[in-house]
């Protein structure tokens, strides 16, 4: 048996952050985790691979979902109002958010399995192309894997000047992310970046001043957390944009920072790095797709707080 105080507990979001996520307890067959909003929030949260039942413990907000089904007066609206004690089964691969959060929402999630233990599939071909904009032109040779540069901090830095100059006070946040933030990490050497913006998905907003800066908008992916992906004036970065309360943002940081403070862990990363690199592959993203593996591998004592 185990208990476990505090679950169920609303906690503060991180400045920045619009959501707040703690995990509790990850076993074989199940995690469970306290999800907090809070009045006013956004709930930027895309679909899981996994079921989940949530239980609200403590504030008020609708419950949205695709499916159109909820045990309630609302059934076949898709929309249900919910407050303490209101439980919510998801099936796995439904799109789903809470919104109208008019007081601060604690929510008690269960995921069967464990929360990220099934890999998101790996893109088609077809997917990969609906997502590029402009052409898409496949690789020509096999990637390469560098040693860290401690270049690659300062070439972060000057494009993050660069865009704060653009776009002022429409960044809300931006990172140092990927494989070249981690020193003694192996990495491709393209400067991977997080910008959190309003919203990612009004590109009239942002894009033309990116555009004007030099940036070139190369992935749309509206099914995914409205991601966007530039490309750099004259430095090989990717940019990755999200919209405030994106979820994806906290998870590629605490990735990030766990990497930077665990030795075995980004060993073992490196080593599947340059395993995967001396395969050929048609298009960047299939290479990224191959190492959800061991990522989520990682992430699951990123989130019990072990190391290997």
């Amino acid at each position: 048996m185990q208990v476990i105080n505090g679950a169920g507990q609303f906690a503060r979001p991180e400045p920045g952050a619009s959501t707040h996520y703690d995990e509790h307890l990850r076993v074989t067959d199940l995690s469970v985790g306290t999800y907090s909003i809070p009045a006013g929030g956004v709930d930027g949260q895309q679909p899981h691979n996994e079921d989940e039942i949530y239980v609200v413990t403590a504030g008020r907000a609708r419950f949205v979902a695709d499916s159109g089904e909820a045990d309630s007066e609302d059934a076949g609206s898709g929309e249900v109002e919910v407050g303490p004690g209101s439980v919510i089964y998801v099936p796995a691969g439904e799109s789903h958010r809470f919104v109208d959060v008019t007081e601060d929402l604690a929510v008690l999630v269960m995921f069967a399995p464990p929360e990220h233990s099934r890999l998101r599939p790996p893109k088609t071909e077809a997917q990969i192309q609906q997502a590029w904009v402009g052409e898409l032109k496949p690789l020509t040779s096999r990637i390469e894997i560098r040693e860290y540069d401690p270049e690659w901090p300062r070439m972060f830095a000057r494009e993050a000047e660069r865009i704060r100059a653009a776009l002022g006070e429409r960044v809300l946040m931006l990172e140092h992310a990927g494989s070249t933030s981690v020193p003694g990490l192996p990495a491709k050497p393209k400067i991977d970046m997080v910008l959190v913006v309003p919203d990612s998905a009004d590109e009239p907003a942002y894009v033309p001043d990116m555009e004007a800066a030099g940036y070139t908008l190369q992935i749309r992916e509206s099914d995914w957390y409205e991601h966007r992906m530039f490309k750099g004036p004259d430095t090989d970065i990717n940019l990755h944009v999200f919209p405030e309360g994106c979820p994806e943002v906290g998870r590629m940081l605490l990735f990030r920072d766990w990497m930077r403070a665990n030795d075995d862990d980004r060993d073992l990363y490196a080593a599947a790095k340059r395993r995967l690199a001396e395969r050929d592959w048609t298009y960047m993203q299939q290479y990224a797709d191959a190492k959800s593996e061991v990522v989520e591998q990682i992430m699951a004592r990123v989130q019990n707080g072990a190391a290997l």
